[in-house]
């Protein structure tokens, strides 16, 4: 099978010739996969565009996605920030961040305050082509025989992007439900447009990110949920399949009381089962046939300080309990980020390759736990067997 084709395979509940596996790779991990592959990136100018330091990245990333035989390609756009000071940015869009060397931006101001700044505000036409420009150049140089990822916010994440902070969407759920709905209404369309750009470039699969749920339950309350963002979530879901792609839906925490809402918006996939705060087990038992799986390797603890040989034994046992029956795709619990040791991703993609062949995989699902009760669960977050050493 091609890459894409194994993928496509998983994601639409079937049984490729092995597990597809990717992830989202921040540029510290891939550099320092490069070293260990014996990739040389300081040659890669000469592929780059003007001299581009994110190209030069770019090309690094392409040639380590090759070289281990990634299934797919996991990217995002551009929404134009820049900084303004060494801790400030402001992106095409009006919002504020917090900047730092780790982590992502932290918005600290947003684009619209009151019915009012909503006139005029238009996101969807702010979108550009030089947003896609690194992703479009990603996909043609790695070509159409693998899959690509688009990772944007869900419309859940932009609105409370676009308020300046989750805290403010939720008040105005409160105290502005009109509001609410108006940036809500924004923000969908201004995905849809990123959506027609997904289709335009060749892209394959969109992943909307965006936290719903912490170590315990949601963030937000049910009626809530089903009020204000699950109508969204469908629209976005069957604007995409309209489109001619699949999508997955990211959400980090324990997302047992809105996993069923999951299947019925329509989401092809669920990812990434952080095993924190849900079993990998009871949750493919509980979706297969429904929905696939993406994900579970501990990137918290095990990727961060654990031994290559210990990745190795997690994978091996998480693909002997996920990827029986089909519709399991491995890559880490939310992404492989700056803490991530680069020896223990390159070790979590050739045990993907080693133990993921389905001619050694059982042929059905052994007997699972049923999972915790949805509301007032008293089954509590399972503990990583690593010990937390830092903050990441």
């Amino acid at each position: 099978m091609k890459s894409i084709e194994r993928f496509t395979t998983a994601l639409n509940l079937g049984v490729p010739d092995r597990v597809p596996m990717l992830d989202y790779i921040d540029e510290k991990v891939i550099i320092g996969m490069a070293k260990i592959l014996g990739i040389d990136s300081t040659d890669s100018a000469t592929a780059t565009r003007k001299g581009d330091e994110s190209f030069e990245y770019l090309d690094t990333y392409c040639r380590v996605i090759e070289a281990q035989d990634h299934d797919a390609t996991w990217l995002g756009y551009s929404t134009g920030l820049k900084r303004v000071r060494d801790d400030w940015g402001v992106d095409k869009y009006g919002r504020g961040f917090m900047l730092s060397e780790n982590g992502i931006p932290a918005v600290m101001q947003g684009g619209i305050t009151c019915m009012d700044d909503l006139k005029g505000y238009n996101m969807a036409d702010r979108v550009s082509w030089e947003d896609f420009e690194r992703t479009a150049y990603v996909i043609d140089k790695i070509g159409h025989d693998k899959a690509h990822v688009l990772s944007m916010n869900g419309p859940f994440q932009e609105a409370w992007l676009v308020r300046g902070g989750m805290d403010k969407l939720m008040m105005d759920y409160n105290t502005n439900p009109e509001l609410a709905h108006a940036v809500s209404r924004e923000v969908v369309e201004f995905n849809k447009r990123v959506i027609d750009f997904c289709a335009e470039i060749g892209m394959t699969v969109v992943s909307f990110d965006g936290d719903m749920a912490g170590n315990t339950t949601t963030l937000m309350s049910l009626d809530h949920f089903h009020e204000f963002i699950l109508p969204y979530k469908q629209e976005m879901c069957n604007y995409v399949h309209e489109k001619g792609m699949q999508v997955f839906k990211h959400c980090d925490g324990v997302v047992w009381p809105i996993l069923d809402v999951f299947v019925e918006s329509g989401f092809d996939g669920f990812h990434p089962v952080q095993p924190q705060c849900m079993d990998i087990g009871a949750t493919k038992q509980h979706l297969k046939g429904k929905m696939a799986v993406v994900g579970n390797i501990d990137c918290l603890d095990l990727l961060v300080f654990g031994t290559p040989d210990e990745v190795e034994q997690s994978v091996y046992e998480t693909i002997q309990i996920a990827a029986p029956e089909g519709g399991y795709i491995l890559s880490s619990s939310n992404s492989l980020h700056p803490g991530c040791k680069p020896e223990n991703a390159i070790r979590m993609f050739e045990a993907a390759r080693k133990y993921g062949h389905y001619d050694d995989i059982p042929d059905k699902m052994a007997p699972q736990d049923p999972p915790p009760q949805i509301i007032g669960q008293d089954k509590k977050p399972r503990k990583s067997r690593h010990r937390r050493r830092t903050k990441v």
